[in-house]
């Protein structure tokens, strides 16, 4: 019985692979969504102006109803991020 066990075993393995293969070449990645959604990106700006105003996080968590430290740091760190991206474009290499 365990030899048949494994074998189902190998067999349900390649379906899975099978199907993963399937949907990429449709298209499909998996996984989740990268990111932060367009509601959570304008709170992270809200949290980015508040922290730049001197705010405390506790001031901030409270004001924006967020529930925890760690979510005002990681919107913090996204709006930080885009700013940057906004403030330092992209240089072309030069060649000498």
């Amino acid at each position: 019985f365990s030899v048949l066990a494994e074998n189902e075993i190998d067999q349900v393995g390649e379906r899975t692979d099978d199907l993963i293969e399937y949907a990429r070449e449709r298209g499909r990645k998996g996984g989740r969504p990268g990111g932060l959604s367009a509601a959570a990106q304008k709170k992270a700006d809200m949290v980015l102006i508040l922290y730049n105003q001197k705010q405390s996080i506790a001031d901030i968590r409270n004001t924006l109803k967020i529930g925890s430290n760690a979510t005002v740091y990681r919107y913090l760190k996204d709006a930080t991020a885009r700013t940057e991206q906004v403030k330092t474009p992209a240089t072309p290499e030069l060649e000498l």
